[in-house]
């Protein structure tokens, strides 16, 4: 495998939506990869699970580990 920075191409999505509570500034997601998951693997941190569940609201069929 060749090792090569040219991988790392920025892509320009259009359809960023922000995931998560207004008070943690939330995260930007693209909505088609919201829709098309199957699965959240979630870390967390302390007692604050507004992303997923607002992840959750967005994608009813998601499964969170």
């Amino acid at each position: 495998m060749q090792k090569s920075l040219q991988s790392f191409k920025p892509m320009f999505l259009d359809d960023l939506i922000r995931v998560g509570a207004s008070f943690d500034g939330g995260y930007l997601v693209n909505e088609r990869s919201i829709q098309s998951s199957q699965y959240l693997l979630s870390f967390g941190v302390y007692d604050d699970c507004s992303f997923e569940a607002d992840f959750l609201n967005r994608q009813p069929n998601l499964q969170i580990l």
